[in-house]
């Protein structure tokens, strides 16, 4: 019996000493990477301007060529179309503009520091639609709340 212990004893000092120091170091995140290359931003860049094109302005068609709605009737009661603003009136769309610029600059910045010209002109193209887009949400906000 005693010398099981012992062998027990032997086996697991060498079991702890062959252990990794950082065999179980958890805490370090493989889906969030510190540095990604342009290849992976601009598609998802593209993605939002285009997404944002289809589904964003769809309040403004409604006021601009469908409705033609009066304070105290309107075929729904949404906000947009009886005309009830808030001070928050295009916020998000303005926050995910800005976000998309963002982007845009991380691609146009990684491409110039890892010579990918095409990369490059694209968050060019894609950063002067969003700085239009830009222009567009403001003049909304500004023609449309009181």
């Amino acid at each position: 019996m005693k010398r099981i212990f012992i062998v027990a004893g032997i086996v697991y000092l060498f079991a702890a000493a062959g252990c990794e120091k950082g065999y179980l170091d958890i805490n370090t995140n493989p889906n969030n990477p510190a540095d990604v290359t342009p290849e992976l931003v601009l598609p998802s860049t593209l993605n939002a301007a285009a997404s944002r094109l289809i589904n964003s302005y769809t309040f403004v068609s409604g006021w601009m060529a469908q409705w033609a709605v009066s304070g105290s009737y309107a075929p729904s009661t949404t906000n947009f179309s009886t005309y009830r603003q808030t001070t928050d009136f295009g916020g998000a769309l303005w926050a995910g503009i800005y976000n998309n610029l963002e982007d845009c600059y991380y691609v146009e910045t990684k491409g110039a520091e890892q010579s990918k010209p095409f990369y490059q002109g694209a968050a060019k193209i894609i950063k002067s639609h969003e700085f239009q887009q830009l222009v567009i949400c403001l003049e909304m906000c500004l023609i449309i709340t009181p």
